[in-house]
């Protein structure tokens, strides 16, 4: 429930947080500028927060779920969230206002990232699948198969040459992203 942000020089707190939300914080995220840290609950929001007093700004409303990842666009003008209502979310980081909402999702969408400076994200799901869309409108531009369990992250190069995953049975799943070729999985060789 509580939040700390950590020195990274020397790892000890520069800023606690208590009941930052009701429930488990399930990913926390810096903006760009440093200035503000977006986190995603078990309580179902996305809130935003003062990454110097530590004060609330913003309380985003509408995952019917747990919200389980967040990302911020480049620019610090728009956070994406991923959550367990098969849903990842697009909202306005000033207003609060929701953008929109991308459901092709056929279990939990656990991860997103944003991809470089474009309006692109990747997401990761409970399905198996990393999907790339285009967050302006929506529209799915990619699914990535090759995945054999249940997904928890993901993370893309600026160019989209390699897409990361993470799986529920240890391995890092690795695709090209600009034609959604699978390339290999990484896998401790000791199982």
């Amino acid at each position: 429930r509580a939040r700390v942000l950590l020195n990274a020089t020397d790892g000890n707190p520069v800023l606690r947080i208590p009941q930052a939300h009701d429930d488990v914080v399930y990913s926390a995220a810096l903006s760009p500028d440093g200035r503000r840290i977006a986190s995603a609950g078990a309580d179902r929001y996305l809130r935003t927060f003062d990454a110097t007093s530590g004060q609330q700004i913003r309380r985003f409303e509408g995952h019917t779920s747990y919200a389980l990842s967040v990302a911020w666009k480049r620019d610090g003008q728009q956070l994406a969230t991923a959550g367990a209502d098969n849903t990842v979310r697009i909202w306005d980081a000033e207003t609060g206002d929701q953008l929109r909402t991308i459901e092709n999702f056929n279990r939990h969408a656990t991860a997103v990232q944003w991809v470089g400076e474009s309006d692109t994200i990747t997401s990761a799901s409970g399905d198996r699948l990393v999907r790339v869309h285009n967050a302006s409108n929506g529209g799915l531009i990619r699914n990535l198969q090759g995945a054999d369990s249940w997904l928890h992250c993901v993370s893309a190069t600026p160019d989209l040459t390699i897409i990361a995953a993470g799986t529920a049975k240890g391995a890092v799943r690795l695709w090209n992203g600009t034609n959604g070729q699978f390339l290999k999985s990484l896998e401790d060789p000791a199982k």
